[in-house]
C-alpha cells in the first residue's frame, strides 16, 4: 500500500469521514479518492493534494502528514535512502519495514492480508506450505 493510502485512511479513520464526504466537500471526484485509497494510484497534483488537506486535515501537522506521505511515495531510487524529511525541524522517520525489509506496495499489502487472516485455518496451513517449500529449496515460482 502506499504511503499516501495509509495517510489518507488514518486521518479518514481519525475524523470518522467516508471517501464520499472527503470528495463532496473537497471537490475531488470519487473515484481519484478511491484510487489513492487503493494505493492503485500514488500521483497526486498539488492542487488535488491541497483541497484533500485543507477539508481533511485539522491543522498543519495533519497537513504536513499528507505532504511527508506523498514525498514518501515520489522519493525512490538510487540514493534515496539518504534523504529526510522533516516537519518544523524535527526529522520523520519512515515507518519500520516489515520483518527488516522494504517490500514494494502490492507485496506489504500481501503480507498485511496474511497477518490479519493469521488465524483462518486455510490461511495458516498455506503460509505453512509456502514456508516449508521456500526452506526446502523446492519452491521455483515462474
Amino acid at each position: 500500500m502506499s504511503n499516501l493510502a495509509t495517510a489518507l485512511k488514518t486521518m479518514l479513520a481519525r475524523h470518522q469521514m467516508k471517501p464520499a464526504e472527503l470528495a463532496r466537500l473537497s471537490h475531488v471526484a470519487e473515484p481519484k479518492i478511491s484510487r489513492w485509497l487503493g494505493g492503485t494510484q500514488t500521483f497526486i497534483s498539488d492542487n488535488d493534494l491541497s483541497a484533500l488537506a485543507n477539508h481533511l486535515a485539522a491543522d498543519r501537522a495533519e497537513k504536513a502528514e499528507l505532504v511527508v506521505a506523498r514525498m514518501r511515495d515520489v522519493c525512490s531510487g538510487p540514493g534515496s535512502e539518504l534523504i529526510q524529511v522533516s516537519i518544523g525541524g524535527k526529522v520523520v522517520r519512515e515507518d519500520p519495514a516489515l520483518f527488516g525489509k522494504k517490500l514494494s506496495p502490492k507485496m506489504e499489502e500481501a503480507v498485511r492480508a496474511v497477518i490479519e487472516n493469521a488465524d483462518d485455518p486455510d490461511v495458516r496451513n498455506l503460509v505453512l506450505c509456502i514456508g516449508n517449500l521456500l526452506r526446502k529449496g523446492t519452491a521455483r515460482i515462474e
